[in-house]
């Protein structure tokens, strides 16, 4: 009697101490249960070392943490030859040769002016305009200017209103291009403008900022 309560004794250890699926059959039964997870390594890799790595991250989180894991990102590397990414080092694929090739150089960068930048401050502004209606330069009045970027939003109205002053209306302006100048700064755009009988022409316009 107490042989067979050993026996039973240590066939319920052995039946809780051993998994359910075993071997192959753990292995056959996660490839059943992450079915959707491993299609993903199919649609992201197609063979090589990244697709056999992919399987092997979904299968070992199935067989150790009973979930099925997440399929990797693919590197950010070009498809080459046999649909393998090509590694790191090599990231470009030659697309005649289809071998993987490190990336070209880049050409320098020729230096860049430091950006023009005025102290804040109230500042003189005058105006000149050459093309279809000529405005000498002349005084259009004094700005409080804290963002040169920000100065174009505050003065366009004005300038509106003095090139429809002097013969021209509605003023589309085009991009600033600024430069050092004396003790403040030149800004040279372009101005599309329609007079009264709805001709339309342009105008170079010169503003003048100085303390």
């Amino acid at each position: 009697m107490r042989i067979s309560i050993a026996i039973l004794g240590l066939l319920v250890g052995l039946a809780h101490s051993t998994p359910a699926w075993p071997g192959s059959s753990r292995l056959a039964r996660c490839y059943a249960d992450c079915p959707v997870e491993l299609t993903g390594c199919r649609q992201v890799f197609v063979k090589g070392r990244l697709y056999r790595e992919c399987v092997r991250r979904i299968l070992s989180a199935c067989r150790h943490t009973d979930g099925c894991g997440a399929v990797p990102p693919p590197p950010p590397t070009e498809r080459c030859r046999d649909d393998v990414f090509c590694p790191p080092n090599r990231p470009i694929c030659d697309a005649t040769r289809m071998i993987c090739q490190p990336q070209p150089p880049q050409p320098p960068q020729p230096p860049q002016p430091p950006p023009l930048w005025l102290p804040p401050g109230d500042y003189n502004v005058t105006l000149c305009a050459d093309g279809t209606v000529t405005i000498p330069c002349q005084q259009v009045g004094m700005f409080p200017i804290r963002d040169l970027a920000k100065f174009e939003r505050s003065i366009s109205d004005t300038l509106s209103n003095v090139l429809s002053g002097n013969g021209a209306g509605d003023c589309a302006l085009g991009a600033w291009e600024v430069k050092a100048a004396a003790d403040g700064v030149n800004v040279n755009f372009s101005a599309t403008c329609t007079d009264h009988r709805g001709n339309t022409f342009s105008e170079s316009v010169l503003i003048g900022i100085r303390p």
